[in-house]
């Protein structure tokens, strides 16, 4: 616990745990109070209402992650199918180009 609190209120942690005895830690009430909701996020372990916001963010994120890597995979679709029609024209023209030179070597 301590080294949570210390991550929001390292000089005010001791005194949030408790250990308000040592005149080292006495503060203001307005003080603690301040101090105890800066912390409160750190020391609420379930905090539902956060964790739904949190899932249905997450869930939106993957949702257009999926929907780009659908498009990329139909892009990479669509390129692979041009890249077929340009060896077969390739072919083609190769194809043509041997059959005229075999024509006038004759």
């Amino acid at each position: 616990m301590y080294s949570t609190i210390s991550d929001y209120e390292p000089a005010n942690a001791e005194w949030v745990l408790g250990h308000n005895k040592s005149p080292y830690w006495t503060k203001k009430e307005e003080i603690r109070r301040e101090k105890y909701i800066k912390c409160m996020k750190a020391l609420t372990f379930l905090d539902f209402s956060g964790l739904v916001t949190s899932t249905k963010n997450i869930e939106s994120k993957l949702e257009q992650k999926d929907k780009e890597i659908h498009n990329l995979t139909h892009e990479v679709y669509l390129l692979d199918e041009a890249l077929e029609e340009i060896k077969e024209y390739l072919k083609i023209q190769n194809d043509f180009k041997s059959n005229k030179n075999k024509k006038t070597t004759r």
